[in-house]
């Protein structure tokens, strides 16, 4: 997926065998976590999580347009107190309090 977009010599680093002790240790007994995402490559890894901006809800009854996310577009982006979802429940809370809010 990445071969031609990354120079041949660094490309050649970029083997399974060394995400594969990543993999192997996750199904083991001995890890604990039960959830995560991994960035993993050319021998370094390191696990990431989601940081998600405060955003901005519309009333998707009233519709919106290109136009109001672009007049609302710094607060969609500002990541001041940005929230840090645990799981893909808690990363729904806001979307679902929005439908909730906007609910006739």
């Amino acid at each position: 997926m990445t071969e031609g977009l990354i120079p041949p010599q660094v490309f050649e680093q970029l083997k399974p065998e060394l995400v594969s002790p990543l993999v192997v240790y996750l199904a083991s007994e001995r890890c604990q976590d039960t959830a995560g995402l991994f960035e993993v490559g050319g021998g370094w890894m390191g696990k990431v999580r989601w940081e998600r901006s405060l955003g901005m809800g519309f009333d998707p009854r009233a519709g919106f347009d290109a136009e109001d996310v672009a007049a609302h577009w710094q607060r969609i982006c500002d990541f001041e107190n940005a929230a840090h979802p645990a799981d893909n429940i808690e990363a729904l809370r806001e979307m679902m309090a929005n439908l909730q809010q906007h609910a006739g």
